[in-house]
């Protein structure tokens, strides 16, 4: 075989792994916008479901969430949304409990509600059905990783809460 035959194929083969080459550089880089980065948890999301509720510039977007145990009915005291007429309740909290009242909702579905930045509010199970209630609550529902606290109600009991400047609820007030 004479040389210029081998030098003819090595140049062709040299030729095919450049355009396969680069054939794979073009098609690979062209799915990079598929990488995304983690969220930051404080990213601010456009507003979810009822938070559109919430227009004050120191509004927050609150909910209540069922867990597990016995579903009851529930009131909330010192919202800035409520349906019924106002509340004003004497607050463990180190803010005052004044607002509107959210009257007898029922859990297992969730309840929304809105909140003045630094007030407070206080979440009340009704007496019957007996049992206990296993709940929690957020008023950062409008944030990618919202901050939630743990508590349970039993028959007629009630907790108060605070909520920051931050809209980030205090565990239950003493």
């Amino acid at each position: 075989m004479p040389v210029n035959n081998i030098m003819m194929k090595n140049n062709q083969n040299i030729y095919i792994f450049i355009t396969l080459l680069l054939s794979i550089l073009m098609f690979g880089c062209e799915k990079a916008d598929l990488h995304k980065t983690v969220p930051d948890s404080t990213t601010q999301l456009e507003t979810r479901g009822d938070c559109d509720d919430c227009p004050g510039a120191n509004e927050c977007c609150c909910i209540i969430e069922f867990l597990t145990g016995t579903p009851a009915n529930f009131s909330i005291c010192g919202t800035s949304d409520g349906d019924a007429v106002t509340c004003t309740i004497s607050s463990p909290c180190e803010n005052d409990i004044d607002g509107l009242e959210h009257t007898s909702f029922s859990l297992p579905s969730d309840e929304l509600f809105c909140m003045n930045e630094n007030t407070a509010f206080m979440v009340q199970r009704s007496a019957l059905p007996a049992g206990t209630s296993y709940l929690r609550v957020s008023c950062t529902r409008d944030v990618l990783n919202p901050q939630w606290v743990y508590f349970s109600l039993t028959d007629d009991e009630r907790l108060a809460f605070d909520v920051d400047g931050d809209c980030i609820v205090s565990e239950p007030c003493d």
